[in-house]
């Protein structure tokens, strides 16, 4: 009975060593983080909330100050998609285990208190400092036991400080009425405080202006091109940083069938070439590059990209040089070519257009007559197929 005994504390011990904790974890990231410890002005922030509980929590509350001893930093709270609260600036992971919110927090869905705190400066107004709730209470259901996980979001944007100019904003737990800093609530009513992963006082981080720090696309740069289905078109793109720091340029999106290249000078400008496929015909293709530092995020310098749009034809009788059009440039090509050994036609069938079976000077002759002389429209021959 005494072995038994010591066995069954021994079992119920490592059962209690195993068991989850109460924790709330804070995690600062997104596009206006910079080096975990810095936030960038008029960049999005998301303040990512992860849970583990060891019991069925029947309800929580998470009492949220942002606040700036400077005095120079406001914040704005962009709306989400599904977002809650006021401002829409509050989401549910939809992969945690507090999804769908309202089979979870039956008894209102998700609470935020986002305005009309019965605090001082109470609410997200911009103005810091700025104060939020966010909760959920269950009649029946109620968040299961589970691992660390995220599941909750809170997205500002700050703005205030000039560049060269360093200011501070610090998050932390605060007291909400009724209730703890973070509470959890079981189903009987009785709340308990989790462990918090920052330290007594909350988190601050240094808030700069990002100015022209990321590298900026120069202006007048093209931005719409033509280009024939199978052939390939291409630009020069370049970009400055204000630091003279290296650029490099990437390709960030293509939204055509083709083949999209960046080739990077390492001079501060790039080719941009794009080669379409049969199936972007009668589209408009856009090509996406950014550039960006050594200093500066890649999902930073996504905010000051450079889109190319390429509208795709098909070929046009006596165009042989390609650039989508007819004209006096074509019948020189032409010459260049059955003369003087030059590139050939762009497309062999649209170049027979006196349609003879053969590219020669008859058909840049043909051209002339077109454009000087009111001469038969030119068209594409079915013999050079």
């Amino acid at each position: 009975m005494k072995t038994l005994s010591i066995l069954s504390l021994l079992f119920f011990a490592i059962v209690s060593m195993t068991q989850a904790a109460n924790i709330v974890d804070i995690t600062v990231t997104g596009p206006g983080v910079w080096n975990a410890d810095t936030l960038y002005t008029d960049y999005p922030v998301e303040i990512q909330i992860s849970i583990e509980n060891d019991f069925v929590l029947g309800g929580i509350g998470l009492g949220f100050n942002l606040y700036n001893p400077e005095g120079g930093v406001s914040l704005s709270y962009p709306a989400q998609v599904d977002g809650f609260g006021y401002y829409e600036a509050v989401t549910v992971n939809p992969a945690s285990r507090m999804y769908p919110t309202a089979s979870v927090w039956d008894l209102g869905n998700l609470i935020v208190s986002d305005t009309g705190l019965d605090m001082a400066n109470a609410g997200l107004n911009g103005t810091l400092p700025d104060t939020v709730n966010i909760g959920g209470v269950a009649l029946s259901g109620g968040l299961p036991i589970g691992a660390m996980e995220h599941m909750l979001s809170l997205y500002f944007i700050a703005t205030g400080p000039g560049v060269g100019v360093f200011e501070t904003l610090c998050m932390d737990s605060t007291f909400i009425p009724t209730a703890a800093p973070f509470v959890f609530i079981d189903g009987g009513g009785s709340t308990m405080t989790p462990t918090v992963s920052w330290d007594e006082g909350g988190e601050c981080f240094v808030v700069v202006a990002m100015g022209q720090d990321c590298p900026v696309f120069d202006s007048g740069l093209t931005t719409t091109m033509d280009i024939y289905r199978f052939g390939s078109n291409s630009t020069t793109l370049s970009a400055t940083d204000l630091e003279d720091d290296p650029i490099s340029f990437t390709l960030l999106d293509n939204t055509g069938n083709g083949i999209a290249i960046v080739d990077d000078n390492g001079d501060g400008t790039c080719e941009v070439t794009y080669t379409s496929a049969e199936a972007d015909f009668g589209t408009s293709v856009i090509v996406t590059v950014y550039a960006c530092d050594p200093f500066h995020s890649l999902e930073m310098c996504m905010y000051r990209s450079h889109s190319i749009t390429f509208n795709v034809f098909d070929y046009i009788a006596g165009d042989f040089n390609g650039d989508v059009q007819a004209n006096l440039g074509d019948v020189v090509y032409m010459v260049n070519y059955i003369f003087r050994g030059g590139p050939p036609p762009v497309d062999l069938a649209c170049s027979d257009v006196n349609n003879d079976c053969e590219v020669n000077i008859g058909d840049g002759i043909f051209v002339i007559n077109y454009i000087f002389r009111g001469g038969p429209v030119p068209t594409c021959s079915d013999c050079m197929d």
